[in-house]
């Protein structure tokens, strides 16, 4: 009589594999800009006066964003347009995020997400802060008002007239509220920001 057919089960991870997959399942997202409910953009800008400004940092952050209706500030897109320019860079570290979570398991899914948060916010901060400016540029007298008050880009170096004058309302309150949260489900964890 030949020898009964068997089938051997040996388990040399896919278990491992499903169950790290399956956590992933739902909800797991990280969202990144200058978030309304957080501790920094959901302050009211304050004054020389004193007197707190009717609007958030959030606020002004929507305002720079998408412009006014009225047209008298133009839309100043820092959040769509950095993500537009660096999709295919985001869309790439995403990968090797979810296979170090999923085939990997040399990181669990918030740690990756925080990493994500992390380098969009990156972005974010160095498209307003840095050399380029968010266009449309300033109106003349925009820019003459601004470099009497002294808000500009000190560089070091002679500029000419108006050139070191950022284009974003608020810089620096926006620049300290970048942020980003790790959600897992309904679980919103702590946002976090990038040092300065």
């Amino acid at each position: 009589m030949p020898p009964a057919n068997r089938v051997d089960d040996r388990d040399r991870g896919w278990r491992d594999l499903l169950r790290r997959a399956q956590a992933l399942q739902g909800k797991a997202w990280v969202k990144v800009g200058i978030l309304a409910d957080s501790d920094r953009g959901g302050l009211h800008q304050q004054g020389p006066d004193g007197k707190s400004s009717p609007l958030t940092v959030a606020e002004i952050a929507v305002v720079n964003e998408f412009g006014t209706e009225d047209g008298k500030i133009p839309a100043r897109s820092f959040l769509r347009s950095s993500f537009d320019e660096s999709q295919d860079e985001l869309t790439a570290l995403s990968a090797k995020l979810i296979a170090a979570v999923v085939l990997d398991g040399k990181m669990d899914a918030i740690r990756a997400l925080n990493l994500l948060g992390m380098k969009f916010a990156s972005i974010v901060r160095n498209k307003v802060v840095g050399g380029d400016q968010v266009p449309p540029p300033n109106a003349p007298s925009t820019t003459r008002r601004k470099e009497a008050k002294g808000k500009w880009n000190k560089r070091g170096k002679a500029q000419a007239a108006g050139a070191g004058v950022r284009t974003l309302v608020d810089t620096g309150r926006m620049v300290g509220a970048i942020a980003w949260a790790v959600v897992i489900g309904d679980d919103q964890r702590a946002e976090s920001y990038i040092g300065r």
